[in-house]
């Protein structure tokens, strides 16, 4: 038996991109990366063309077949081991050889043992389109899989298991895969960063102390995006608060609709010259409440004393970002 020529096989590369960052400087509800819910990956595992010169028997001889093995690195990936539930082969083959084909394909580990096999025979003068699926515990066998093993025999020939040598004939073959996974994906977006110290403060009163209080608006637009209004099924807020003021904070974010009535509100107690983090988790009935915003409106308060604390560089920093499931 003789290898087979001229023979280029491409290992599928797996890039999913589930998650998607934004950053800015300032206050910005309106941006969040274009978020892809396929969850589907498909590419091309094996091509080649063969044709009389490949068999070695172009004087009509005897001709039993062929087999050759192939790396496939596409089980090596690390989302394919993890998240892959479902797999789908798509075998092509074009053959204008006047003989049919037995193409047996064994899938092979580590050691050469064979994991998963699937025979397709190729008809004579034609296009053949085989799909083959793979789930359930075949999934987890193939997963193991190092290198394809592909073996070829003539079929119903005259005389017997001779290869037509008609000149110019060939089979043309190509394997693709479609990858079906479990993973959820998600979006992921910085909505607000800035940093505010007493003139910053003092200007929301004209400049004048004492400062009790301080409020301001911002449009959303982030639920205008039909993804997030069709999909979105959890949604957690991020907070980061760094405070240097002498004097304790209660920042209040109200997000509100078109006709400026509240749909969801988020109370934070922010200490003194401390750190402070929340998380906020909103699905069920209040996600369905918080995806009619529009605005959302951020006041500010001192707590526990009549004036803001005045030393001399004191500041708020203050972060805010959101995971969106889907």
């Amino acid at each position: 038996m003789k290898p087979l020529k001229k023979l280029t096989a491409t290992s599928l590369v797996l890039l999913l991109m589930l998650t998607s960052c934004v950053k800015n400087d300032n206050v910005d509800f309106t941006q969040v990366d274009q978020i892809n819910l396929n969850q589907q990956i498909k590419g091309s595992m094996i091509s080649f063309t063969t044709t009389i010169a490949d068999f070695g028997d172009a004087n009509n001889l005897p001709f039993v077949g062929f087999d050759f093995n192939t790396p496939i690195e596409a089980f090596s990936n690390a989302t394919v081991q993890n998240e892959l539930v479902k797999l789908i082969f798509h075998f092509e083959f074009e053959n204008t050889f006047n003989r049919d084909f037995l193409f047996a394909f064994n899938f092979l580990d580590a050691n050469g043992l064979v994991v998963y096999s699937t025979p397709v025979t190729v008809t004579k003068n034609g296009l053949t389109n085989k799909d083959v699926i793979i789930e359930g515990l075949t999934i987890a066998q193939i997963k193991n899989t190092k290198q394809v093993g592909i073996n070829v025999t003539v079929l119903n020939s005259i005389p017997a298991n001779t290869v037509d040598n008609t000149v110019g004939a060939f089979v043309r073959f190509k394997l693709g895969a479609t990858f079906d996974f479990s993973a959820s994906p998600q979006a992921s977006a910085s909505l607000i960063d800035l940093t505010a110290s007493l003139p910053d403060l003092t200007n929301f009163e004209g400049g004048n102390l004492p400062f009790t209080h301080f409020d301001f608006s911002t449009p959303l637009d982030i639920f205008n995006n039909a993804t997030i209004q069709n999909n979105l099924v959890k949604a957690e807020f991020h907070f980061e608060i760094e405070n240097t003021f002498n004097r304790d904070f209660e920042l209040v974010f109200e997000f509100l609709n078109s006709n400026n009535q509240v749909t969801y509100t988020i109370p934070i107690l922010i200490n003194k010259t401390s750190k402070t983090i929340k998380d906020v988790l909103i699905e069920g009935t209040e996600l369905v409440n918080l995806k009619k915003s529009k605005k959302v409106n951020i006041t500010a308060d001192v707590i526990n004393a009549t004036t803001i604390d005045n030393t001399q560089g004191a500041f708020i920093n203050f972060k805010s970002s959101a995971t969106f499931s889907f």
